[in-house]
């Protein structure tokens, strides 16, 4: 997996290098919300959490069209290295 390339995004000037493909999450745990999300780092090790929001009518077919991939909603630094 360390030569996988799940794609990058961009925040506050940085470069995080997604760890995994972003899945479908809602495990229940948060009201029934359901978003996307993956793993990420940055060039120095440190981790995040990277969420994309769903567009309202979303019909399942084609993730691709899920989401606004260039623009997550929300990126949480989740442990320093």
């Amino acid at each position: 997996m360390a030569n996988a390339n799940f794609g990058t995004v961009n925040h506050n000037g940085k470069t995080l290098t997604l760890t995994q493909n972003a899945f479908l999450d809602c495990d229940g745990s948060n009201g029934g919300e359901r978003y996307y999300s993956a793993g990420a780092v940055d060039k120095n090790g440190n981790e995040y959490r990277v969420r994309w929001e769903i567009y309202d009518g979303f019909d399942g077919e084609d993730e691709g069209d899920a989401c606004d991939w260039e623009n997550p909603s929300l990126i949480d630094l989740r442990e320093t290295a």
